[in-house]
């Protein structure tokens, strides 16, 4: 009945085996949302679709920071009001946005992304010689972690600059975008010399 079920069936089978690709979507939640998507509410599918085809052509990672952007440039790298002397580094654009959300940060960042590449080196190079005073990590505590960040006060220390990251009220293993607000806020005020 199942086989029967599947080839009749096909494109929302496909539907469903595309959402449990998403991160944290198994496949209750995938049957969920295929249906609801597919069959209660059309025109919610329609836009998802129309949105997510947006989104990936439009946008971006900032080419002086890394973050997700809709331009070359991110807002935060062109707003002026912005604190030009404390660069935070963080894994992710998820981090970004949380602590964006929190508004206990005001100063520039700059997204690892997946891999330090060479190219990476180049781009943090040219931002810490734009008169940045601190080099704040924002990163979640784990021990490979703590290796990126030997790795990246190495390659800064020719640099005049004062290394901090955030205090250790963050569980280790557990991603800044899983901590609650205030934890962040006092991981932040609590930031201690690296």
């Amino acid at each position: 009945m199942e086989i029967i079920i599947k080839s009749s069936l096909k494109i929302f089978f496909n539907l469903i085996s595309t959402l449990e690709e998403l991160p944290s979507i198994g496949n209750k939640s995938a049957i969920r949302l295929a249906y609801h998507i597919a069959m209660e509410n059309k025109p919610l599918g329609l836009k998802i679709a129309n949105i997510i085809e947006q989104g990936v052509r439009n946008l971006r990672e900032c080419c002086i920071c890394n973050a997700i952007s809709e331009s070359d440039i991110c807002d935060i790298c062109i707003d002026e009001q912005r604190d030009n002397s404390v660069l935070c580094v963080v894994e992710n654009s998820n981090d970004l946005f949380y602590i964006e959300e929190s508004k206990i940060f005001n100063g520039k960042y700059f997204v690892l992304g997946e891999t330090i590449a060479k190219k990476e080196f180049l781009k943090l190079d040219k931002i810490v010689s734009n008169n940045i005073d601190e080099v704040l990590f924002a990163l979640s505590p784990s021990a490979s972690n703590d290796s990126v960040i030997l790795l990246l006060e190495d390659r800064l220390k020719n640099f005049d600059v004062k290394f901090t990251k955030i205090a250790r009220g963050i569980p280790t293993g557990i991603s800044i975008q899983n901590v609650d607000t205030l934890s962040l806020i006092g991981s932040f005020k609590s930031r201690v010399n690296v």
